[in-house]
């Protein structure tokens, strides 16, 4: 069974049902919480459970576990998913958290693999992170859940204390300190270069 299948059956127990008028068949779910161990934490104050496997959420926090790595942790006003598609989408102002990593921007997509593992996430922006005093910023980002990878997209920037980088598209390793850059421009504060004795 899925995660997203899980999710629902979960929320369907978790919270208040409602019986409301409605135009197509489904349940609605307030305060519904979830814990799936090792798996995934979610809390939403409303769930449209509908037909087909799809649905949609308000106010929703969801804790994303995966071996080896800390726990993404996303929170928005809103969600909506596609069983079949195994797809989550946030919308309306996201905050994805993942150990000292912090991603804001307007929807996340996220696609799960067969064993619920976040495959991948696509940021639509502005897309805003931030990494102790590195902010990097772009239109669109892609975060590859096995890797820890982050490419930003659309006039990508990466300032930290010592400079700016800007360039088409930057490429973040979230457990470590790796960055690629296409088409780079690099600025470096002249207060911090190291002068030697000539």
């Amino acid at each position: 069974m899925s995660l997203s299948a899980l999710l629902l059956l979960g929320a369907c127990g978790a919270g208040t049902v409602a019986a409301e008028p409605r135009n197509a068949p489904g349940l609605v779910v307030t305060e519904a919480f979830l814990e799936l161990p090792g798996v995934a934490r979610v809390a939403v104050a409303e769930a449209d459970l509908g037909a087909q496997g799809k649905g949609e959420a308000k106010d929703v926090s969801a804790s994303l576990s995966s071996p080896g790595a800390p726990d993404l942790v996303i929170e928005a006003p809103a969600s909506s998913w596609d069983l079949a598609a195994n797809m989550v989408q946030f919308s309306g102002g996201v905050v994805a958290t993942r150990g000292d990593v912090v991603l804001r921007c307007q929807s996340l997509d996220v696609r799960f693999d067969a064993e619920n593992r976040v495959e991948l996430a696509e940021a639509d922006g502005p897309v805003h992170l931030s990494r102790g005093s590195l902010e990097a910023r772009s239109q669109r980002a892609l975060l590859t859940g096995a890797t820890g990878r982050v490419d930003l997209l659309g006039d990508a920037s990466l300032d930290e204390p010592s400079g700016r980088l800007s360039g088409k598209r930057i490429v973040l390793w979230l457990d470590d300190d790796r960055v690629e850059c296409d088409d780079c421009r690099l600025v470096v504060d002249g207060s911090k270069l190291v002068h030697g004795d000539r």
